[in-house]
Order: structure tokens, then sequence, then C-alpha cells
């Protein structure tokens, strides 16, 4: 009896890598290239992200039933974002990120070179152009 309930345990978590997304639905490879079809995408409320195919993800299985999974986690080790230690960022496949400084600046860079504001844009300080 224990060791069936390590067994379903131990089903539980898993790393894999998504190969198919379909808007909040994925299929995953998990372990010696099981497949897992029936992944459920979360995001946290005022985020929408759409994982690239390839990209990691946490897992959980509820009772170790490999038939319906959640992903918890998904990220991508492919694109990364330089940070200091403290910073915190944004950022997708194509470079383009926002990153809020440990010194409390902000830099912005979008990898097209151009920024497009829809609506007004107010602005306090200064304004200064470079080149």
């Amino acid at each position: 009896m224990v060791k069936h309930i390590w067994s379903r345990v131990q089903l539980m978590i898993i790393k894999g890598a998504l190969t198919l997304i379909n808007g909040n639905k994925a299929q995953a490879k998990g372990l010696e290239d099981e497949v897992l079809g029936n992944i459920q995408l979360i995001t946290p409320a005022g985020f929408a992200h759409a994982p690239t195919n390839g990209s990691q993800a946490v897992m959980l299985f509820p009772a170790g039933d490999r038939s319906y999974g959640i992903a918890v986690v998904v990220g991508d080790s492919r694109y990364t974002l330089e940070l200091a230690e403290g910073g915190v960022g944004l950022h997708d496949p194509s470079g383009s990120f926002v990153r809020l400084n440990n010194d409390g600046g902000i830099t912005l860079k979008p990898s097209a070179g151009m920024v497009t504001v829809e609506g007004g844009l107010h602005a306090t300080g200064e304004i200064s152009q470079g080149g």
C-alpha cells in the first residue's frame, strides 16, 4: 500500500518541454519522451504570454494521474535577460525588454527600434534625445 502511494506521489510533479501549444492547452514531452497530451497552461491574472515550442514547464498532475496536468511555471532558457542583483525584467524571444534596474531606473528597449504609445503621453521632468 505504501509503495503504491509513493509511486503515485512520484508521478505528481515533472519537468518537461512543451511541444504543441494552442491557447491555454498544450502537449508536452516528459521523461524518456513520454507524451503528455492534456496540459493546461496557468497564467497569473493580469499577465499574458504565448510560450514558444520547446519551452520548459514544471507540471503538476493531480493524484499522479498523467491524463491531465497543469503547467504551473513555464520558462525558456534559450531566451534570457541580463540583470544586476535585485533587478527585474520582462522580455520576449525577439530581444525586446523592460528592465527595472536595482538603482531605481527603468530601461525599455524594443528589438524593432520603435516604441508605440497608444493614447496620450504626459511627461514630467527632462526629456533628452540621444543618437
